[in-house]
């Protein structure tokens, strides 16, 4: 079942089911590795009390301007309608096709060619990598390249950065607004 499937009060309290169940486990795991706990004692991070001092402290930092409100690229559950956790997020590997996309410099003509699995994100480009010991490319650095056409003559600048790898596709990587979390 989707999350979306559920009302508000049966989902927390599969959360609270879920959360008493791996405490459970968690309590038999202490008494038998010999753990002398007070089980009476515990601190629990699901309950109402928790949940108060959590609110308290945020609001607190929020008003003395210690929380950052922040626009950032983040992973979109289209089915659920919400956003997930990074850990959340399955990567999936996949045969995929290579495609050699033909930039232009800005100046002089020359051209470059960029690999990618992902030729849809050349409009989200913002950034062009080479590998600083690859001197293929050296002469570039500085330069800028134009967003190849039909998108437009916008002009990407050619920076380096030892992530690239030099035997990949033709070593040139584009970064784009949120393709991976290397783009970011």
């Amino acid at each position: 079942r989707k999350m979306k499937t559920y009302d508000r009060a049966e989902f927390l309290r599969m959360c609270a089911d879920t959360i008493e169940g791996f405490t459970q486990a968690m309590r038999k795991t202490a008494t038998r590795t010999g753990l002398s706990c007070d089980f009476a004692k515990e601190y629990r991070t699901d309950s109402a009390r928790y949940r108060t001092v959590t609110q308290a402290v945020f609001l607190d930092l929020f008003k003395r301007g210690d929380i950052i409100e922040e626009l950032r690229p983040n992973n979109f559950d289209p089915i659920e309608g919400t956003t997930i956790a990074d850990a959340e997020v399955e990567r999936v590997q996949r045969k995929t096709q290579l495609v050699d996309v033909i930039w232009s410099l800005a100046e002089g003509g020359e051209e470059l060619i960029i690999s990618t699995t992902r030729p849809e994100l050349i409009c989200a480009c913002g950034v062009i990598l080479v590998h600083p010991d690859d001197s293929r490319y050296r002469h570039l650095v500085g330069k800028e390249a134009l967003l190849p056409p039909p998108f437009s003559q916008r002009r990407i600048e050619i920076r380096t950065h030892d992530s690239v790898k030099m035997d990949f596709g033709s070593g040139v990587l584009m970064v784009c607004s949120y393709g991976d979390k290397n783009d970011v």
